[in-house]
């Protein structure tokens, strides 16, 4: 059987704690408080809940950009300067919000959905990576690079490689 350090190799220490059946365990307050308290103490607590907490299985995808280099600026943007879904490296992901309606309806615990329904937006802030880097990019994983085009909020990590 593989083991946690085999299956997380490089996000082992931002993982959050997890019980013999790998199933998360530790709260998403508590995970951000011991993030911001350690190695991650520039993430925002909403960052931390929503890409690493909430998303942890998917962390060694993007392990390879240096979390503890990321920097945070949260900014104003009008509507029409927010990215589609030609920003996600699963373009059809946001396709699957295009009925909201449909898709809580398919699934009463599509937390997401509802919330969407019942708040009219997501949860958080959207949150977009931005990196200096130019020219052909030799990442392990596909990141895609939004083209910026007016009132929505956004959390812009920084990367400098």
């Amino acid at each position: 059987m593989t083991s946690l350090d085999e299956k997380y190799p490089t996000t082992m220490p931002y993982q959050p704690h997890r019980d013999s059946d790998w199933r998360v365990i530790e709260s998403a307050p508590e995970y951000v408080s011991r993030m911001q308290e350690g190695a991650l103490r520039q993430w925002p607590a909403e960052v931390l809940q929503e890409w690493l907490h909430r998303h942890a299985d998917f962390m060694e995808d993007y392990a390879f950009l240096g979390f503890e280099q990321f920097r945070f600026t949260k900014v104003l943007w009008e509507l029409g300067r927010v990215p589609g879904k030609e920003v996600f490296r699963d373009e059809s992901f946001c396709d699957k919000f295009q009925n909201v309606e449909l898709r809580a309806a398919d699934n009463q615990h599509d937390w997401l959905a509802h919330y969407m329904l019942r708040e009219g937006t997501w949860n958080v802030p959207i949150v977009l990576l931005h990196s200096e880097r130019t020219g052909p990019m030799s990442w392990p994983a596909e990141i895609k690079m939004p083209t910026i085009s007016s009132r929505a909020t956004a959390a812009f990590p920084s990367y400098k490689g």
